[in-house]
C-alpha cells in the first residue's frame, strides 16, 4: 500500500509547483494579451495591445520591442479588440 501512496501523491502535489512563464505573465501585468502563434519553426506568444499592436513575448519583456511598434495587418481569430 505505501508504494501506492507515493505515486498517487507526486500526481496530486505536481500541479502546485507549476511556474508560470515569466514573460507571459510580464505581457498580462502590462495590459497585454497573450497569444499562441505557430510558424514554420513551431510557435511563438505574442503578446498583442488593445491598439492591435504586437510584440514576441520575450522581446517585450527585455525591453527590444515596445507596444505601438508592430501593427497587425488582420485580425487575430479569438481576440477581443
Amino acid at each position: 500500500m505505501k508504494w501506492l501512496f507515493v505515486p498517487v501523491f507526486l500526481i496530486l502535489v505536481s500541479p502546485a509547483f507549476a511556474i508560470a512563464n515569466p514573460a507571459s505573465v510580464y505581457c498580462a501585468q502590462h495590459g497585454g494579451k497573450l497569444t499562441i502563434v505557430n510558424n514554420k519553426n513551431g510557435q511563438v506568444g505574442i503578446c498583442l495591445f488593445p491598439d492591435r499592436s504586437y510584440c514576441e513575448e520575450w522581446s517585450y519583456m527585455r525591453g527590444t520591442c515596445k507596444p505601438g511598434q508592430r501593427f497587425l495587418t488582420k485580425k487575430v481569430p479569438k481576440y477581443r479588440y
